[in-house]
């Protein structure tokens, strides 16, 4: 945590690690190309997920460490010598793989992904969006969610909470949905400043709310509290202010207390199972749709 509240505080230096991270993506084509660059390449590349997973939890070690390991080794030679020989004896086989090669990689060097659109199966999602600041003036989301069935949060099996939420237009939970959940869930944040093109994606009675809060289990006074007041700091704060590392880590602390409460919340409920429970304290949406 000491390393990861460092690295918020340092916006100059996460800029760096952003810009690494960018040219080192968008310059890895040339490495089949390059002997002397596919070793370095595959290691660059480990770094760069074995960071990922250190310092945000997020596991992309697993599934790209088999692909990254192959250019470990110098491939320029054999790679020509391999598409040559797969030209001359089976060109219908290898230009569909060429063209499709070819389109990944323009939509990999055109950034279409940082626009919000998908050309499946160019390009499967946009993980790389454009920076974001706790203080801008677009709408935030955030959750707090347990998960009994794994664990943690961040293993297979368990519910991505941002994706399916009470707000979501898309992918919205209704109340006997809520109830339904094994794990113990709070959605929060504000939808003010709104993108017309993001509209479509929150549900109408959610949008231009400066405060909203749902859960699926009874929260306490602190816990309540704590969470309107992270949504306030962000939301009167200014652009300048994320540089400033002593508000950062007043924003930290504040996010570190909410995170506490919730632990000491959900340790206060019986064990929940899946299925509808008694009571599960949902708050109704008449009561948290107000922008108090």
């Amino acid at each position: 945590r000491s390393v990861q509240w460092r690295l918020v505080k340092s916006p100059r230096l996460l800029t760096i690690f952003a810009s690494g991270a960018l040219l080192f993506e968008l310059s890895f084509a040339v490495a089949p190309f390059s002997g002397r660059l596919s070793p370095l390449w595959c290691a660059h590349g480990l770094a760069f997920h074995a960071g990922i997973l250190w310092l945000q939890g997020l596991d992309f070690v697993s599934f790209w460490s088999a692909s990254l390991l192959v250019f470990a080794f110098p491939l320029s030679s054999l790679l020509s010598a391999d598409l040559r020989h797969a030209f001359e004896h089976e060109p219908l086989w290898l230009l569909p793989a060429a063209l499709y090669t070819l389109l990944q990689l323009l939509t990999a060097v055109s950034l279409y992904d940082l626009w919000l659109d998908d050309i499946l199966p160019f390009s499967c999602c946009p993980m790389f969006m454009p920076p974001r600041s706790p203080f801008d003036p677009l709408p935030k989301w955030q959750t707090m969610t347990t998960a009994p069935l794994t664990g943690n949060v961040r293993r297979s099996g368990s519910m991505e909470p941002l994706y399916w939420s009470p707000c979501s237009g898309v992918f919205g939970l209704s109340r006997a949905d809520l109830q339904k959940l094994p794990q113990r869930v709070v959605w929060f944040g504000s939808t003010t400043g709104m993108p017309p093109e993001a509209e479509r994606f929150v549900r109408a009675e959610c949008r231009a709310k400066p405060f909203l809060l749902f859960a699926n289990f009874e929260l306490s006074a602190e816990l309540k509290c704590l969470l309107h007041r992270w949504v306030d700091a962000i939301n009167s704060g200014e652009l300048a202010d994320a540089w400033d590392g002593a508000k950062m880590e007043q924003l930290l602390q504040l996010q570190q207390a909410g995170l506490d409460a919730f632990r000491a919340c959900v340790d206060r409920l019986p064990q929940r199972t899946a299925g509808p429970p008694a009571d599960c304290g949902f708050s109704p949406p008449t009561a948290v749709l107000k922008g108090e």
